[in-house]
């Protein structure tokens, strides 16, 4: 073989091979396209299963809770009964002889739901308005009426396992809803004394006695009124946050601006045992008594 011929042979040889080489690249890019897709849709696949795992979890808790749904009826009827014909579905406290079943109107649909009545009490000496023990009680207590003039009165409800059931404090109503205008005089005022004391910072004449205006109203008359009037919020609703809670966040200057609004915007979608007057009514009454 010539030396022409061998050259040639070895070109044409590396020539195959870049070629098969080439080949095998482009395969491999093939193969990579065809993986990343499958990757990032097993990544989807599974980001989804954990959602619904997480989804699944808050569903168990929901259940564990019992807690299904929240609405507001009026009370319609009212009967003495004996608790045997309480169903176990419907749960009173304690092991008394006789159950108080009140008939509830909610959006047109009556729902029963049953208290425990005091052993020994008949209905002229049981539910005064100061007797706050037991659930029926509190009930009344809250609701700011005796036993005899519930009927028509409006009480929230709650549906555990399936059941209606009043909406009861967990602690004896305490506290005045006229609470709730100081709360919103003090958060009022609180507003115009942090705009003063930004605008002072700003102009370098920021008042000591600003100052000491703003740091007063937070540590001392803020928290004061704002715990009183969640307690009133917690034994007369639906809400379940702590008047300390709430108390603690109102003492902090500049974030208690954004907390007392977010308390004045739950306190107006609680849900109240009886007719309660909104706070702008509330308001309103007060500075009429004062003219």
């Amino acid at each position: 073989m010539s030396e022409d011929d061998g050259t040639v042979e070895r070109t044409v040889e590396a020539g195959a091979e870049a070629e098969e080489s080439r080949s095998d690249e482009r395969a491999g890019d093939a193969r990579a396209e065809e993986t990343e897709p499958a990757e990032s849709l097993g990544a989807i696949e599974s980001v989804d299963r954990a959602a619904e795992r997480f989804l699944d979890l808050e569903g168990d808790l929901g259940d564990g809770s019992g807690t299904v749904d929240a609405e507001t009826g009026v009370v319609v009827d009212a009967e003495r009964v004996d608790a045997d014909v309480v169903p176990e579905s419907s749960p009173i406290e304690g092991d008394p002889e006789e159950a108080l079943a009140l008939t509830v109107d909610v959006g047109g649909r009556e729902v029963s739901t049953f208290l425990a009545w005091p052993d020994g009490e008949t209905e002229a000496t049981a539910w005064r308005r100061e007797d706050g023990d037991g659930r029926l009680g509190r009930l009344l207590s809250a609701t700011g009426v005796g036993l005899g003039d519930l009927y028509g009165r409006r009480v929230p409800l709650e549906r555990v396992d399936g059941q209606s059931r009043v909406v009861v404090p967990s602690e004896t109503p305490r506290s005045s809803g006229d609470w709730g205008i100081g709360v919103a005089a003090g958060q009022a005022l609180n507003a115009v004394l942090l705009g003063l004391l930004a605008l002072g910072t700003v102009t370098g004449g920021a008042s000591p006695l600003l100052l000491g205006a703003v740091v007063l109203l937070s540590l001392v008359g803020l928290p004061y009124v704002t715990w009183k009037d969640a307690w009133y919020l917690r034994t007369h609703s639906d809400a379940r946050e702590g008047p300390a809670f709430w108390a603690a966040l109102s003492a902090v200057p500049g974030l208690n601006l954004l907390t007392g609004v977010e308390y004045l915007r739950r306190r107006a979608a609680a849900r109240f045992h009886g007719d309660e007057p909104s706070l702008r009514t509330r308001i309103a009454r007060r500075v009429r008594s004062l003219l």
